[in-house]
């Protein structure tokens, strides 16, 4: 994590989280102005990114260590439905004024009608980024998981 990010007053950080979707060129756009720009300042951290033809869903630590668990030992097989447009998904960490900064500059794209924003959320814990085919199958296994258990109760 960057110092300068460690030494702030901790209420002052946020985690941000953001959801977009649109052309690809526009997407790519907003990342490489997160990279070069964004990130440059020593207030603002990138911690995941991803690109996808999915929507995706916010997970805590725990749910995304039980469904990769799940997924090492065969469990799940996610269904995946493509969509026609693409989703950009990214975690950004820092003070809150950075952030808001940051924020403003994407909604010019939005005004603009370039990109879709589907999540944009300020959380003060971590989370992770997880494609909607696998949230759904993890749902799935842990339903399953919980009739089981049921049933063995019940006998």
């Amino acid at each position: 994590m960057n110092k300068n990010l460690e030494s702030e007053e901790h209420s002052k950080l946020f985690y941000f989280v953001l959801v977009l979707e649109g052309e690809i060129k526009q997407l790519e756009e907003i990342e490489r102005s997160i990279t070069t720009e964004y990130t440059k300042n020593p207030f603002i951290e990138l911690i995941d990114s991803t690109y996808t033809r999915e929507d995706v869903c916010l997970v805590s630590e725990s749910v995304l260590n039980m469904y990769n668990e799940m997924s090492k030992k065969g469990f799940l097989n996610p269904d995946t439905k493509q969509l026609d447009h693409f989703t950009f998904a990214c975690i950004l960490f820092g003070e809150i004024d950075y952030l808001q900064e940051f924020k403003r500059f994407i909604h010019h794209y939005i005004q603009n009608g370039t990109l879709s924003l589907k999540m944009s959320v300020f959380l003060n814990q971590r989370m992770h980024i997880m494609p909607e085919s696998q949230w759904r199958t993890y749902c799935s296994m842990k339903q399953k998981q919980r009739s089981e258990k049921k049933e063995k109760k019940e006998k």
